[in-house]
């Protein structure tokens, strides 16, 4: 159960920051190659 709980939460969290990412709200480099996320700025 405590596993469980634990992977649960974890991919939650993994979602949202994700969602975030996604909106634009935060930005998460470590997400992606260094490359990619220079061309991006």
């Amino acid at each position: 159960m405590y596993c469980l709980r634990v992977s649960e939460h974890q991919v939650t969290a993994w979602k949202s920051t994700l969602i975030r990412c996604m909106v634009g709200l935060i930005d998460v480099p470590q997400l992606y190659p260094v490359r990619s996320w220079q061309e991006t700025q």
